[in-house]
């Protein structure tokens, strides 16, 4: 293989939450947008840095009693996730990051009320797509989708004279076990 400076990402990427999942399968039907913008989803906008996402095979070694390394090596569990620090105060971005509180949009307030609810607090749950444009070839993407997922972190809002308020959202994957095996967390790919 030679070397390819074409090969080489460099761009930034742009996050919708709630867009609708492709239908299951394997191979899995890639999610369709029109010039990296999904048919549906809410747009978080601007964003700060870098919008990162992982996917790791969380693995555990074998180590016995009687060797000093270990003999094999197993995976125990899967984990996707996206993170990205939002510059925009939108209603639906900060309603995933507050999670499952009280929520009010009425054209004079965005409200979140929390605390000590009288029922069982149940976790939002969403899909994220990213895309980004290719520098070489901006007609082609990197796309990534989490099909079901959820917010980890809350809200952490710093008041301060000396730079934009912003926040950090992370959404952590979830199995959507209506899906087919091998199916049922997200897709990545790079359009060739």
């Amino acid at each position: 293989m030679s070397l390819s400076s074409a090969n080489i990402l460099a761009e930034p990427a742009r996050v919708w939450l709630n867009v609708t999942v492709p239908a299951s399968g394997l191979p899995p039907t890639w999610i369709t947008h029109t010039n990296g913008v999904p048919a549906t989803g809410d747009e978080v906008g601007y964003t700060e840095n870098q919008v990162e996402f992982t996917y790791q095979n969380v693995k555990e070694k074998i180590n016995p009693e009687q060797s000093y390394m270990a003999v094999d090596v197993f995976i125990k569990e899967e984990m996707a996730r996206v993170v990205f620090t939002a510059m925009e105060h939108t209603y639906n971005t900060l309603r995933r990051a507050f999670d499952n509180v009280y929520t009010l949009l009425d054209g004079t307030r965005k409200g979140w009320a929390f605390g000590n609810g009288t029922s069982i607090i149940t976790p939002l749950q969403l899909s994220v797509f990213f895309s980004s444009p290719q520098r070489r070839n901006p007609g082609k993407y990197t796309i990534g989708m989490l099909y079901k997922a959820y917010s980890m972190d809350g809200v952490k809002l710093p008041f301060t004279k000396t730079k934009p308020m912003t926040y950090q959202v992370t959404i952590e994957g979830l199995a959507d076990e209506a899906r087919t095996g091998g199916d049922q967390g997200g897709q990545f790919f790079i359009e060739v």
